[in-house]
């Protein structure tokens, strides 16, 4: 890797380190609940932004819920497929307890 031909001097790399000083960040308050926001976010309490609500609103996250509950029967089916085959093991180990005798 290449090195440095020259020095730099303090002005050119004061001039370069110009833009490395940490800004303010800028606090608004949310129009509809007035909870404490960052500039340009959506409100962390009510996720509204701009007079709109985001996508990752509370009703979205209600409406999954919901969807997932529907699915969790399912789950219950396919767990009493898995309990079955089990029930047919138990002839085998009378075959094998008769084998032994």
């Amino acid at each position: 890797m290449p090195l440095p031909s020259f020095r730099s001097s303090r002005s050119k790399v004061r001039r370069r380190r110009s833009h490395h000083a940490l800004k303010a960040v800028i606090i608004d308050k949310c129009k509809v609940c007035s909870a404490d926001v960052l500039a340009h976010h959506a409100c962390p309490k009510c996720h509204n932004y701009n007079g709109r609500t985001a996508k990752g609103s509370v009703d979205a996250v209600a409406r999954k819920l919901k969807v997932t509950k529907v699915a969790a029967p399912k789950a219950e089916k396919v767990a009493k497929v898995a309990k079955a085959p089990k029930a047919a093991a138990a002839p085998k180990a009378k075959k094998a307890a008769k084998k032994a005798e």
